[in-house]
């Protein structure tokens, strides 16, 4: 449940996509995530490309990474877990070594090259109906997810470029069409992937994009991908995710995000979804500021976060390592519920403003977080409230059980903990002590 933090985004505005990132621009962005971010356990994805151009070799490229092993053992000693993007589905024979691919004879003179020919230049499609298919992604995993000499240890991947399969009508290079052509194919690598990567480490995240729910059983996380008509878009996504796939759990994605979708759209992944970060130093607003060489104080002044708001931020997303239990519900863009199986709402999203994570338990504990300054109306969904610390703006708590609800107002960018019991301090129970009976209708709470 920790967020998915992703150098992606800050690749893409620092032009750093492809074999353009290193271990040490890696550790830089571990080290922003960790001070100016504040987190301290995340789920730390390595983009495009810690390996050899479009390989699925699991062999860093050492010009860049020179032991893939030692950086992994140094995340995971402060305390993340390590996600290697790759391309699962060709490989590129020009690299200057003999692939894994080439050396299990599953490497098919299919080349995805004429949609984008420099991007894919030398890459060929995978054979995933072949005999030895199985046994080139269990070495694939055991380079992965492996703890020995020189296997990576790597908690999880990202698996990108799935669009990229095999059109039935161009191609004869099947080994075994029987086994399934087109989508069945990749329901094979699916199958045969995840069930590999899980004997090697059980506990693999392995994070993707499914639609249909023959597939849910193969992936850990379900990702939205890019965005690029707003936070709306993602939210519907995010919809069709859930009614899909209910047992997953969303990836929110953080590509592309511009900085005024920022709360919108966390706001509700924190219900939703697992958040993913992708822009630790500025967001796709300065890619398309014009042209601008380098982040001037008026580009700051509308486009950034300064350090107080990157810490509320980080703030939001590290409290999602508590998301109660239940399955995401879209009542309204930017309103989301997680609900149980027997209709108990556990977590609640008020757009663009608050998250509220509610104990699944009598005794157990609560918690909110806003960006609103200002007092607000909330649904209890049934829990009593007591010991909300830290202490609200001047005190302001009233609890009216009646209606289930409260008022509050709290501090922007804090994570706020209550416990699930009464405290014995309602608003109907304060009328029915003044003798004015059980109220009905609408409390006039300015009065």
């Amino acid at each position: 449940k920790n967020p998915l933090i992703c150098t992606y985004g800050d690749q893409l505005i620092q032009d750093r996509v492809g074999q353009r990132i290193d271990e040490e621009w890696v550790m830089d962005f571990v080290r922003t995530a960790e001070e100016k971010w504040g987190h301290k356990n995340i789920n730390l994805i390595i983009d495009d490309s810690w390996q050899h151009c479009q390989s699925f070799q699991p062999k860093s490229d050492t010009a860049r990474f020179p032991d893939m092993r030692a950086l992994s053992d140094k995340l995971h000693e402060r305390g993340h877990k390590v996600i290697l993007w790759t391309r699962p589905l060709f490989d590129n024979v020009l690299n200057g070594f003999e692939t894994l691919s080439q050396q299990y004879n599953i490497l098919t003179s299919y080349s995805p090259a004429s949609a984008m020919p420099d991007y894919y230049k030398g890459s060929y499609m995978i054979d995933y109906t072949a005999d030895t298919a199985r046994d080139f992604l269990h070495e694939i995993c055991l380079g992965l997810f492996g703890s020995g000499e020189g296997q990576f240890d790597a908690d999880g991947v990202k698996l990108d470029f799935i669009g990229t399969i095999r059109d039935p009508s161009l191609t004869d290079s099947y080994s075994h069409p029987e086994k399934g052509i087109g989508m069945r194919e990749l329901y094979l690598f699916y199958k045969m992937f995840s069930e590999e990567a899980r004997k090697i480490k059980s506990d693999v995240l392995i994070d993707c994009t499914v639609g249909d729910p023959r597939f849910e059983g193969f992936i850990t996380h379900n990702r939205l991908h890019d965005t690029h008509a707003g936070v709306e878009e993602k939210e519907l996504r995010a919809k069709l995710s859930t009614l899909a796939c209910p047992g997953l759990i969303v990836d929110c994605d953080g590509a592309l995000m511009y900085s005024h979708w920022l709360r919108n759209h966390y706001i509700s992944a924190a219900v939703y979804s697992v958040p993913s970060n992708y822009y630790l130093n500025g967001f796709q607003d300065y890619r398309n500021w014009n042209g601008l060489p380098e982040k001037d104080e008026e580009w700051a002044k509308h486009h950034d976060l300064d350090d107080r708001e990157k810490l509320d931020f980080g703030a939001l997303l590290d409290m999602t390592a508590y998301r109660p239990d239940g399955n995401p519900v879209m009542d309204d863009f930017g309103q989301w519920r997680l609900v149980t199986e027997d209709g108990q709402t556990n977590a609640y999203s008020k757009r663009g403003d608050t998250v509220i994570y509610y104990p699944e338990r009598e005794g157990e504990t609560g918690y909110i977080f806003t960006f609103r300054s200002e007092a607000q109306i909330l649904p209890l969904f049934g829990r009593k409230i007591s010991d909300l610390t830290p202490a609200p703006w001047r005190d302001t708590l009233q609890l009216d059980y009646a209606r289930d609800r409260f008022i509050t107002h709290l501090i922007p960018g804090v994570v706020y903990t209550f416990r699930w019991e009464d405290s014995g301090d309602s608003i109907d129970r304060a009328f029915r002590e003044a003798d004015t009976g059980t109220v009905e209708g609408e409390v006039d709470y300015v009065n």
